[in-house]
């Protein structure tokens, strides 16, 4: 029997449907509109052993097969034997415009923040830079609490700095290390540091503030006791 591809498929769809009218084609039952088809596409390719379900829509659900988005890749007129991958779907005689084609979900852990989103496509869940705050992981057909179970989606652990004078060091999670002089480093302990955490210095007097402080409290010393001793003197 002589093969087709997609294009030839299309032409014979689109044959069918001016053939018998948009009012009458609309009319046709699901299987009398594929019967249609099936009689047009083997007139039209001089087939003569012509069986039903040969051809479908097969739809790719990998990640990313459409592009950004949940939309999956869907191609019409493809034999079975043509759609058996992993992560493909064959629809026996049907056209794509009649299926759900969608990609592959799953759940979204943000590595962060230590939270979850399910039924998320891989566009969404992006796995970030290195040294950013912009770090998901995803995990193909997954739920979130089947991960968190796994716990596959716990918040990352990184030195918490708190500059402060009498600030300390810590090793927490980045929502742990919230406060004004806190500086948070992924997956880095407080020993690790380089350079170490440090915290900011009391401010002090420099020798000429001393010297300058030490003349003001013998002049302040001298008005007070002169002032006191004054009535007694006269």
């Amino acid at each position: 029997m002589e093969r087709w591809n997609s294009s030839e498929y299309q032409t014979v769809v689109t044959d069918a449907a001016r053939s018998r009218g948009p009012a009458k084609a609309a009319r046709l039952p699901g299987r009398g509109r594929t019967a249609l088809l099936a009689a047009l596409i083997a007139a039209h390719l001089g087939a003569t052993q012509l069986s039903f379900g040969q051809v479908g829509a097969c739809c790719d659900h990998s990640p990313g097969a459409a592009g950004p988005g949940p939309e999956g890749a869907c191609t019409d007129g493809v034999a079975s034997t043509e759609c058996a991958g992993t992560q493909q779907t064959w629809h026996d005689s049907q056209l794509c415009a009649d299926v759900s084609c969608l990609e592959t979900l799953g759940a979204c852990c943000d590595l962060i923040s230590g939270t979850c989103a399910d039924d998320a496509v891989a566009a969404d869940c992006p796995p970030g830079s290195p040294g950013t705050l912009n770090q998901h992981a995803w995990t193909k057909g997954a739920t979130c609490a089947a991960v968190e179970a796994a716990g596959d989606c716990d918040a990352e652990i990184g030195a918490c700095c708190d500059a402060a004078p009498f600030g300390a060091c810590t090793d927490t999670t980045y929502a742990g290390c919230q406060c004004a002089q806190c500086t948070w480093t992924k997956l880095a302990t407080c020993a690790s540091l380089s350079p170490p955490c440090t915290h900011t210095a009391i401010p002090t007097m420099s020798q000429w503030g001393l010297a300058v402080l030490t003349l003001l409290l013998i002049t302040a010393a001298k008005i007070y006791f002169g002032r006191r001793t004054s009535p007694a003197t006269a």
